[in-house]
């Protein structure tokens, strides 16, 4: 059974470095993609079982996103990526229904030493 995974974030670089990093699962595929907080709220799909979103966009930041999203989709499954560790978004992402953090550097490491084997908890450590 194939995961299906939702990405947000408004520069096109990190989504496409999430996507390739997905897309080396063979059970993992990307459901879409949102390029703000807006966009996500009104192309979020249904089937998502997981939405990897950033934390700090223009218009519409990730927390706003993810409680509207949680308000049309009770059972999806949020994941809040960031660049940036902050004390606000470790304290204001759980207010949001997001179920965990994930910060973008213990990302990049991963994928340098391990281009083509990869799980779950390996590729995301700070996830939950």
């Amino acid at each position: 059974m194939l995961a299906k995974i939702f990405i947000v974030d408004d520069h096109d670089h990190v989504r496409r470095h999430l996507r390739r990093l997905i897309e080396l699962q063979g059970d993992w595929v990307v459901c879409g993609e949102g390029v703000n907080g807006k966009e996500a709220v009104e192309k979020h799909p249904r089937e998502a079982q997981v939405t990897l979103m950033d934390f700090n966009m223009p218009g519409m930041d990730g927390l706003k996103a993810s409680r509207l999203i949680l308000l049309k989709c009770p059972d999806a499954s949020i994941l809040m990526v960031t660049v940036f560790w902050s004390p606000q978004l470790c304290r204001r992402s759980p207010e949001s229904g997001a179920e965990g953090r994930l910060f973008q550097e213990r990302i990049r490491p991963y994928r340098r030493r391990h281009r083509d084997t990869a799980a779950w908890g390996d590729i995301f450590p700070g996830a939950r």
